[in-house]
């Protein structure tokens, strides 16, 4: 008789999680549920898949809202009553306009109209599947409304939102938030009834006691509603299931495409490459994939119709056919890559294929997926939850209580001593804790797209968000759980670099011809290119550019595509928390301790010295170690992320693995080490085909920065950089042979040029520049270049706000005249004459003249305008010190302070902090000398405490030269922050 329950899903309303709705239930005896979040079915699923844990039968709808009021509760019959509403509610999500007052004539979907909401609408006329909802509250007014004689269409609701007065507290601090109001201010509208809580069956049936036919109806309601996903192992696929009319077609193409690449990729087919074809092609055909390849495969030739840039990645890249299809460019049968980890015969999810674009080309990509697949409303971007984070839940409800911006600060912050705070505080503080990890708003996935045989609305209601394109309601774990397999299209930097780096060294070097840049195999045997990468100058240079990965790559010595690959899995943090990174290295570096590694871990990863590296060597070692079926050790390794983690048939799982080792006599030690390595990196680790995939767009980079290393940089700084701010690439530019001017009026354009080994900072840099000034700029200068101030300034109208950045980054440098006569003379014209925007000038108007004294502009000022417009400075950091460095000790003169202590000075770049065993915060820090070379440094949690870092700028360091693996750090015991001279500007 519950018709009318909200879960937390009732965004910023509701206060309670399906299973809690479920198990109250429960121990209230109810043997059948409804969930009807209020415009919003993210729920449903899982309350479905799980209602049956708690012998309950399920009932989903939908509690239609225009704000606050409640206008109908609509509830499915059936899947195609749920599909009718997911429908009906997209329709006017999409349209962003308000729900119709009256329900549309459903076919499959019971209606309820409250008794409050009717009084206003004058509805008289009923269809059989119509109600009218009435409360306890509304039975005394039934016989003074003209509702009186409709009894026969009566229905109980006692509406569910809360468990007790606290979530009803929570429910009020949730409006308050979603107003963005003052609590004391939140209007009573706004808010839900106390009594929205459960009731029991006996308890409801008394408050209904003088209108039976309420219960009566309530009870026929429930009783002609059902529902059914499939959310059982051997679930079928939803996703669509043929791409070519029909399955034996869609066959026989990806078989006459494997044959079409297998000549394309192979010089010569041998038996194990047609062995592995086989294999794949017959587990592909009998799993049901066919049409997951096929869709991947008419997504890349339309990429590759486009000349877009890509990159196939994911455990996908384990695959053959993935590789005839050039789906990936990672051939398997020359990396040995483990099939089973891609699929298995217990596999029931279809492999992972990431696919990146840059970021400008998946835009495109994406549409052309909602143009090809979306027949029958089948395709839909993937949900992702925001939920609430301590943190933030303590600003929003510092608001929501009216504490002043310092007082949140300090709370959100955790800057103060508890038994110090007031009641206020100390509530925000209870409620933030109450708050954390419910979902907040709805969001979108980083690049999951559903494409499914039935209409998306099948599942789910959908949003369109600004992006354009409809969005489920759910996240990928419930997807997964009901058959919804995701298609990954990612935007990625690198790839923006690549592609921008070629166009424009065929600019700058018009009769350069570039290699295939796609054909990465003659890049991995290029000395000079790998010996840039064991020097770890890779700055720029996607996935290998970190000071971790410029780290491992030199502590590594990585000379070689195979050991780079690794490299891409061992910096991943599981393989670090495990100890397996630096028991690699170990093995690496000394062919004797390989000897240690056991004999059946050292037989099955033999490339990797018997150390667990990629996600598939959980798989190998869960089958070949603790003798788990292939299907078993794919729930091993799934287990390790997320939710998964506490699925029962993990635990099983964890348990067979146990004792089927004891049972071949492995000591426990032993076992139980293992299992700490498996538990501690598998959700982390990357597969090696992708790791063999980033290792592949890495060395298109490597090879673009080594030959053509300005014009690379020049890409990467107009794409965002990537680890590192734009500054560092700016330096290192510099440090390859450029000359990195400040923005120029007649040279630069939005984004930053290059003219031979001269490079020119485009406006898209200087701070408080608007992009129309930027606009306005390039489009005078299609008429020529600017000869003067006054030439600009007639051409180009702009205010005096957004031409005085110009003149302080020296942009009129050019002309020959300082930036204070400049500034004068632009201050003085444009107080002059008031521009007409609305018509040009026929006549010029003489301005008359003044001969200035002669302005000197120090560096020091010209570093300071710098820092203030563009965020860094083109001159050295170091001269702007207010004393000098008290010595030269530079990174490469530590080799000989090796375990001394020494003083050296770095100007910093980025900060790494991680935590000890302990829980104490310690960090890594990376900084530029005095040189403009690499320093690393290591600040344990005592140094670390007394000696913060206090932001950007040059510090004075002292500490220990210690050396690992050859790799030189210095241990720091002391550091002081070096203040700037002052700018009197």
């Amino acid at each position: 008789m519950l018709l009318n329950n909200h879960s937390y899903y009732s965004l910023r309303y509701g206060t309670l999680s399906e299973k809690q709705l479920l198990s109250q239930a429960k121990s209230y005896g109810y043997k059948t549920l409804t969930l009807t979040d209020i415009n919003n079915t993210s729920g449903c699923l899982n309350f479905i898949r799980t209602a049956f844990k708690f012998d309950i039968k399920p009932i989903v709808g939908i509690d239609f809202r225009n704000h606050h009021e409640q206008y109908y509760i609509g509830l499915a019959k059936n899947n195609q009553g749920f599909l009718e509403l997911n429908s009906f509610l997209s329709k006017y999500q999409h349209q962003k306009v308000s729900l119709p007052k009256v329900a549309p004539n459903f076919k499959n979907v019971f209606v309820i109209y409250p008794f409050s909401y009717l009084k206003s609408l004058k509805k008289t006329t009923f269809y059989d599947y119509e109600y009218i909802g009435v409360t306890s509250n509304d039975i005394n007014k039934l016989g003074f409304s003209k509702y009186k004689n409709y009894t026969h269409k009566f229905v109980a609701i006692q509406t569910v939102s809360f468990a007790n007065k606290r979530d009803y507290n929570i429910h009020r601090l949730l409006r308050a938030i979603d107003k963005n109001c003052l609590l004391s201010k939140l209007p009573k509208e706004q808010q839900g009834l106390p009594e929205h809580i459960m009731l029991s069956e006996k308890d409801i049936a008394q408050k209904f006691k003088a209108i039976p036919k309420a219960i009566e109806n309530a009870k026929k309601i429930i009783e002609e509603c059902t529902i059914h996903f499939d959310f059982s192992k051997n679930r079928k696929n939803q996703n669509l299931s043929t791409v070519f009319e029909s399955k034996e077609k869609d066959y026989q193409k990806l078989v006459s495409l494997c044959e079409k690449g297998l000549i394309k990729r192979y010089n010569e087919v041998n038996t194990i490459i047609k062995k592995r074809l086989k294999k794949e092609l017959d587990l592909i055909k009998k799993q049901e994939f066919v049409s997951f390849f096929l869709i991947n495969w008419k997504i890349i030739q339309y990429a590759k119709s486009k000349n877009y840039f890509y990159v196939g990645r994911g455990s996908g890249a384990n695959s053959i056919v993935a590789y005839l299809l050039e789906i990936t460019d990672v051939d398997p049968i020359e990396l040995d890559l483990y099939f089973e980890r891609f699929m298995n015969l217990y596999r029931t999810t279809p492999p992972d294929f990431d696919i990146d674009f840059s970021t400008w080309d998946r835009e495109d990509v994406t549409k052309f997926i909602f143009e090809t697949f979306n027949k029958n409303q089948q395709v839909a971007l993937l949900g992702a939850y925001v939920t609430f984070k301590h943190s933030g839940a303590v600003r929003e409800l510092g608001k929501v209580f009216g504490l002043p911006k310092f007082e949140i600060d300090k709370l959100s912050d955790a800057k103060f001593d508890y038994d110090k705070l007031d009641d206020i505080s100390k509530l925000v503080l209870k409620y933030a804790g109450y708050l954390q990890g419910r979902p907040n708003y709805l969001s979108i996935h980083a690049g999951g797209i559903l494409i499914a045989q039935k209409s998306i609305h099948y599942y789910t209601a959908t949003n369109l968000p600004p992006k354009g394109f409809p969005t489920v309601q759910f996240d990928m774990h419930i997807a997964e759980d009901v058959g919804l397999f995701k298609f990954d299209i990612l935007g990625q930097r690198g790839l923006g670099k690549i592609k921008d780096a070629i166009h424009i060294i065929e600019n700058n070097h018009p009769k350069v011809q570039l290699p295939n840049i796609h054909n990465a195999a003659p890049f991995f045997k290029d000395k000079k290119i790998n010996n840039m990468i064991s020097r770890a100058e890779c700055i720029g240079c996607f996935y290998v550019e970190s000071p971790a990965m410029r780290m491992l790559l030199k502590k590594l010595a990585v000379q070689d595509y195979l050991t780079l690959v690794a490299a891409s899995s061992i910096i991943r943090p599981g393989v670090a928390k495990s100890g397996m990174m630096r028991e690699y290295i170990l093995r690496h570096q000394n062919p004797e301790r390989r000897k240690q590694a056991h004999p059946v871990l050292w037989d099955i990863m033999p490339d990797t010295y018997g150390v667990m590296v990629y996600q598939e060597d959980v798989i190998k070692v869960a089958h070949h170690f603790a003798g788990l079926d292939l299907g078993e050790a794919d729930v091993l390794r799934r287990g390790m992320s997320g939710k998964y983690r506490s699925r029962e048939e993990f635990q099983l799982v964890k348990n067979k693995f146990i004792n089927n080792c004891r049972n071949k006599g492995e000591p426990d030690d032993l076992i139980f080490e293992i299992w700490r390595q498996i538990e501690s990196f598998a959700g982390y680790a990357f597969a090696k085909g992708h790791s063999a995939s980033y290792a592949v767009e890495s060395y298109q980079s490597l090879f673009l920065k080594c030959y053509y290393p300005l014009e690379y940089m020049v890409a990467t700084i107009n794409n965002g950089g990537g680890f590192y701010r734009t500054e560092i690439y700016v330096h290192e530019a510099k440090k390859l042979g450029a000359t990195v001017h400040p923005p120029c009026i007649n040279k630069s354009n939005i984004e930053t040029t290059i003219y031979g080994k001269d490079i020119f900072l485009g406006y898209q840099h200087l701070q408080g520049l608007e992009k129309k000034s930027m606009v306005k700029i390039v489009n005078a200068r299609v008429n020529g270049k600017f000869s003067s101030l006054d030439n600009f300034m007639k051409r180009v109208n702009l205010s005096i706000e957004q031409l005085e950045i110009l003149i302080r980054i020296d942009a009129f440098r050019i002309f020959g005249r300082d930036k204070r006569s400049l500034l004068w003379n632009a201050y003085y014209k444009t107080n002059q004459v008031k521009p007409n925007k609305s018509q040009s000038q026929l006549f010029e108007v003489a301005i008359q003249s003044f001969t200035l004294p002669q302005f000197t502009i120090t560096a020091i000022e010209n570093a300071f305008d710098q820092i203030e417009l563009l965020h860094f400075t083109l001159y050295n950091h170091y001269m702007l010190l207010k004393n000098s460095p008290e010595n030269r000790i530079v990174s490469r003169d530590l080799k000989q302070y090796l375990n001394k202590v020494v003083t050296i000075y770095g100007y910093l770049v980025t900060v790494k902090k991680t935590v000890t065993t302990k829980g104490e915060a310690m960090y890594f820090g990376t900084f530029l000398d005095q040189d403009g070379e690499w320093l690393d440094t290591v600040h344990f949690p005592t140094s670390a405490k007394k000696f913060p870092f206090k932001g950007k700028g040059i510090y004075k360091l002292t500490g220990k030269v210690v050396s690992e693996f050859n790799f030189l750090s210095v241990e720091v015991v002391s550091q002081k922050y070096m203040p700037y001279v002052q700018n009197l500007t």
